[in-house]
């Protein structure tokens, strides 16, 4: 009995213990089965919910896409300088003063055909809406976005907008929110921008170039003398030496740069808003030569489009690739121009204003501009070994007559400067010519000047356009473009004052300037650092925007004199210059028996120059395309030249503005996405 009951005691303990434990491993197992639980439900939370996070950014691209094309496709001047309101973009309603929307307007959530749904996703509302560079609304349905940065209507401005969409999914919802951004670029924003499918930069002195450079192509430096200061990129491969059979080459060297930022390859960029694939792709930057034209097209020439016209009928010529954005029409110079100027065979002069087709006859600008112009000149140019019939522009003229009525000459381009197209157009043909002295300006019947009298002689196929009395330019900014070589003589857009004889009367002594007022540039000791970078403008003069645009660009000096251009190299004794402006033109590309002349010579020079005098140029290079007219070969020092000192520096006033008439593409970018 007494054994009995202990043994019931003992089990009654031991049956105790493992209900004790049977419940605490129960409540383990609960907890367990509720922790996995949570986690496996919060899981499928977040995997909601990044399934339509990624929706709504598919959403987000479907918009973009649309928004990008209707910023393309608009034929409104206003939408295209200065965007689309709300009610344009959503409800496909204009905004005063346009009219209409283009398509694909108002935009459109995408169809499930176009973005599938993801199970359990629903799109609950949508929006994309004009903002300032902060981001911010901008104001009313009607209020086009607040642009960034610029000062007239083809400066690199920006503009934002913000598009928000909201997701719904099992368990919450999310709104993915992202900006669009149209910028604007322009080939000025490097001092050096050049699409040939080889540039080359291969100094003999010292050179420094304190601008950005790129080069759409292979680049090839060989040289120690060349100090490369900002970034340089390139698209294709770089090497440091020269190209295959250049006869020029020597042992190649290797250029110095900043610590860290040694050449490298970059991103392509564009001179135009247009797709590489629509240009002939001989004419572009890669890999083929510029040296034909494959798909027989004649309005197909490349970047050399620019300074041609479009030849019509275009089903009998080929359709025009430069025909960009139907908003901003064609890209070339003289489709933008104020004033398209002519000279013939017989040096008769016709004057056109803006898209005219009827020639001017009478009026202010057209008395201004027929009295600037001298035809029937000639200098030798022992480059192209040709004597060169030229067309002399007095810009010191066409400044005054600007500056005292602005708005009467610029009036293409919504104010954004005077744009000048000049063709010479018995270019390729032999004409007789004035000779070199002895001669007498005297006015045409048409009030442009002329020269009789003295020698004659004659040009084989040479033409071009000298521009002269340039040292101020009009305050509203000059280019002038021309299929034509141009010759820049004597000092430009530095406030220098220049002396130059343009009226009926003057010998062909009036064709050498007198200069004076020049700026720190010129002086004789203006560079005791080859870094250093003097005052380029004179007194109070403010620099301009301005650029040359042409088959190729070559620099007189303030010394230079058309009589001396037939007599030794040791005769044509030049003096400081500084030119105050970018350059575009082309050059002759590197073969087996000649050197292209490289970035060094791309200004090119006619004179006895010396490391003792000074080039200056403040400005932007654009290197763009093969010559056509001037396809005289570089030949070494000694020749029909000696180098300068050269002092080139980037000029960052193209930062702010572009040259008048020129040309900006746009980039389309989508930011960050955020989430609320």
């Amino acid at each position: 009995m007494n054994k009995r009951s202990h043994f019931t005691k003992q089990s009654g303990a031991a049956l105790m213990a493992v209900l004790f434990v049977i419940a605490v491993i129960a409540v383990v197992v609960a907890t367990v089965y509720s922790v996995t639980s949570f986690e496996g439900r919060n899981m499928k939370r977040t995997f909601n919910r990044a399934t339509a996070i990624a929706y709504g950014d598919g959403i987000i691209q479907c918009l973009f896409d649309q928004w990008r094309l209707a910023s393309s496709n608009t034929l409104d001047p206003n939408q295209h300088a200065s965007g689309f309101t709300f009610n344009e973009l959503m409800n496909g309603k204009a905004t005063l003063p346009a009219t209409t929307v283009p398509s694909p307007l108002p935009l459109a959530a995408p169809a499930a055909t176009q973005l599938s749904v993801p199970a359990g996703c629903r799109l609950v509302s949508w929006k994309v809406q004009p903002v300032d560079p902060f981001l911010n609304g901008v104001g009313d349905n009607d209020t086009r976005p607040t642009l960034e940065s610029g000062t007239n209507s083809r400066s690199r401005v920006r503009m934002y907008y913000v598009a928000d969409v909201k997701v719904s999914y099992a368990g919450g919802s999310v709104t993915v929110e992202r900006a669009f951004v149209r910028s604007g670029r322009n080939i000025f924003e490097n001092f050096l921008f050049s699409t040939q499918p080889v540039t080359e930069i291969n100094p003999g002195a010292t050179m420094s170039i304190n601008g950005t450079i790129y080069a759409g192509g292979d680049l090839y430096t060989g040289t120690s003398s060349l100090a490369l200061q900002q970034d340089v990129t390139y698209t294709g491969k770089w090497t440091v030496g020269y190209v295959s059979g250049d006869p020029h080459a020597s042992t190649p060297s290797t250029p110095s740069w900043p610590s860290g930022d040694s050449p490298h390859s970059g991103a392509q960029q564009k001179l135009l808003d247009t797709p590489l694939s629509s240009l002939d792709p001989n004419f572009t930057d890669g890999s083929s030569s510029n040296d034909q034209d494959s798909d027989g097209n004649v309005n197909n020439d490349g970047y050399h489009e620019i300074i041609e016209e479009l030849q019509t009928p275009t089903s009998t010529y080929g359709n025009d690739p430069l025909q960009i954005d139907t908003a901003g029409g064609s890209e070339r110079l003289a489709n933008n121009a104020d004033y398209r100027i002519y000279v013939d065979a017989s040096n008769s002069v016709t004057i056109y204003k803006g898209a005219s087709t009827t020639a001017l006859t009478s009026g202010a600008d057209y008395t201004a501009i027929m009295g600037a112009i001298t035809t029937n000149t000639t200098l030798k140019d022992g480059r192209e070994n040709d004597n060169v019939r030229v067309v002399n522009v007095d810009v010191g003229a066409i400044t005054t007559a600007v500056n005292a009525s602005s708005t009467t000459y610029d009036t293409v381009g919504n104010n954004d400067g005077l744009l000048l197209y000049i063709n010479d157009t018995s270019a390729g043909t032999s004409v007789t010519t004035r000779g070199f002295s002895g001669y007498t300006t005297t006015a045409t019947a048409n009030g442009n000047l002329t020269t009789t009298g003295g020698t004659t002689t004659t040009s084989t196929s040479h033409r071009g356009v000298r521009l002269i009395n340039g040292g101020s330019l009009p305050a509203v900014g000059l280019t002038v473009a021309t299929p034509n070589p141009v010759y820049i003589q004597g000092d430009f857009n530095s406030g220098a004052t220049t002396t130059y004889s343009s009226k009926a009367g003057g010998t062909s002594s009036a064709k050498v300037l007198t200069v004076s007022n020049l700026p720190t540039s010129d002086g004789s000791t203006a560079y005791p650092k080859s870094t250093s970078a003097p005052d380029e403008s004179s007194g109070t003069y403010t620099k301009r925007t301005a650029a040359v645009v042409a088959d190729a660009v070559t620099i007189l000096s303030n010394s230079w004199s058309d009589g001396t251009s037939t007599s030794s190299l040791s005769s044509r004794n030049p003096s400081n210059t500084t030119i105050n402006a970018a350059l575009v033109a082309g050059n002759v590309p590197t073969t087996k028996t000649a050197y292209s002349g490289g970035l060094e010579n791309f200004p090119r020079l006619l004179e006895n120059w010396s490391s003792s005098q000074n080039l200056t140029i403040h400005g932007s290079f654009g290197l763009l395309f093969n010559s056509e007219q001037a396809t005289g070969i570089w030949q070494n020092t000694g020749n029909y030249y000696n180098a300068p000192s050269r002092r080139w520096f980037f000029d960052p006033i193209f930062q702010d503005k572009n040259p008048a008439g020129f040309p900006v593409a746009f980039a389309y970018g989508l930011g960050a996405w955020t989430l609320k």
